[in-house]
């Protein structure tokens, strides 16, 4: 029962992640992904996920705080930054338990650069490489739904880069 029941957050992060990548605006791309991270946090908790878990958990902290930057025009710090890097770099290395527990740690600390740099291009790039990367690790922790969400983020990631392209071509 607790499996089917990580797959159905899985399914809700999945919603949610889709919704994310259509934002052009930075602000609202952190803020959905704020509640895609809390349900990927929830599936991984439910399956012992133990370096997603906390890498999941690291996420939601780092979105809120670029999120209240990005809301209030303020640019997060660089030390901010590496901080969180530590701590995600940290984390990794006290819950890993395998090779296959690199991936979250490698994908979470490259993608709180993504979100901490300004350019949506950068960021939806970053996406792209994350999503192919989790792939392998979601079918080895069993998070079936994820695997579809990873497909999905990958392809909602290019179109957001395209649509961020064609709107700098616009202006």
């Amino acid at each position: 029962m607790v499996f089917y029941i990580a797959q159905i957050f899985g399914l809700i992060a999945l919603i949610l992640l889709v919704a994310s990548y259509v934002q052009k605006e930075k602000t609202k791309f952190l803020f959905i992904q704020l509640f895609s991270n809390t349900c990927y946090t929830i599936q991984y908790l439910l399956l012992n996920a133990t370096s997603a878990l906390v890498t999941n958990l690291v996420n939601i902290i780092k979105t809120y705080i670029f999120y209240k930057n990005s809301k209030n025009n303020k640019k997060t710090s660089l030390i901010t930054l590496i901080i969180i890097e530590l701590v995600i770099l940290s984390l990794g290395i006290i819950t890993y338990e395998s090779p296959i527990s690199l991936i979250p740690i490698t994908m979470a600390m490259l993608f709180t650069y993504g979100k901490y740099q300004d350019n949506m291009k950068v960021l939806y790039a970053i996406a792209m490489i994350s999503s192919i990367s989790w792939i392998l690790y979601n079918y080895i922790v069993g998070a079936y739904v994820s695997i579809i969400a990873c497909i999905v983020e990958f392809v909602a990631s290019i179109i957001g880069y395209v649509r961020v392209n064609q709107s700098k071509v616009k202006k």
